[in-house]
């Protein structure tokens, strides 16, 4: 065994018998909720993943006019629109 190898023993990181690595170091009762989080964190990577491989969908036209026609409605609606274009005035 390398001298990395005794530390790593001397750490109990390193099973001799095995010759296995030891990642976690917590009380025996939480492994198998620390098995469930890496399964969620692993299918939250995956998912991830899917998202950015598709490209992100362009609104259509019609959409885009509709919603200019509406914010334009509702500038004109609210008590403080006319203060805002005199503003924009000036």
């Amino acid at each position: 065994m390398s001298s990395a190898g005794h530390y790593r023993h001397r750490l109990g990181r390193v099973h001799p018998a095995k010759a296995a690595l030891r990642f976690f170091t917590g009380p025996r009762e939480a492994v198998p909720q620390v098995l469930v989080k890496i399964r969620q964190l692993e299918e939250t990577r995956r998912v991830a993943a899917l998202y950015r491989s598709h490209p992100e969908p362009k609104p259509s036209e019609a959409f885009v006019s509709w919603l200019r026609k509406v914010s334009m409605r509702s500038r004109t609606a609210l008590p403080f629109a006319a203060a805002d274009r005199a503003l924009a005035c000036e």
